[in-house]
């Protein structure tokens, strides 16, 4: 019988995630997303609550996950009894600043555990370049600190060497000032 080769899952990091939109796809096409970070709790649940559902329905558990959802078994009990904690832990709830970009850095290293970083994807907050977020502002988001969130993007990029990135954001990127 030949020796089949396992084929190698393509590692993802997913910043400002959201609610995993932007992850949905890449775990549908078969890619491990070692981490999603983003700052709001509701959103970072949704995450760790498909990340439970990809992982079950990968093992064709999908009833369990039924269970789960309509409150029969908790998310506690489902983690623990298909080992489900690394899907869970991607799931990570901080907001990505100038003080603590290094540290997420880091910790994504860490889940790589030596590992090659292939994609990353995400775009940050896009209302201080939106013509309609500008529009709303009477200084134009020129003082909003969401402006420059693209750098600590940058810096995750120089610091993994991800070999692809996908960054989406709004056409008012360019031209909403230096």
């Amino acid at each position: 019988m030949p020796n089949k080769k396992k084929k190698k899952e393509i590692k993802v990091l997913d910043l400002f995630a959201g609610v995993g939109g932007f992850s949905e796809g890449f775990i549908l096409s078969g890619c491990d997303i070692v981490a999603h970070i983003e700052m709001d709790k509701e959103a970072c649940e949704t995450i760790r609550t498909r990340m439970v559902y990809h992982a079950l329905r990968k093992k064709g558990k999908l009833d369990e996950y039924k269970k789960y959802i309509s409150g029969k078994i908790t998310r506690d009990e489902i983690v623990n009894k298909y080992k489900l904690t690394k899907e869970i832990d991607s799931v990570i709830q901080e907001k990505i600043s100038r003080e603590n970009y290094k540290q997420l850095i880091d910790e994504v290293k860490r889940k790589l555990n030596g590992a090659d970083l292939d994609i990353i994807i995400g775009g940050p907050p896009c209302q201080a370049y939106s013509h309609i977020g500008r529009g709303s502002d009477r200084n134009h988001m020129k003082r909003d600190p969401r402006k420059f969130l693209y750098q600590h993007y940058v810096e995750f990029l120089k610091a993994l060497k991800a070999k692809v990135f996908i960054f989406e954001n709004v056409p008012g990127l360019l031209s909403s000032g230096k």
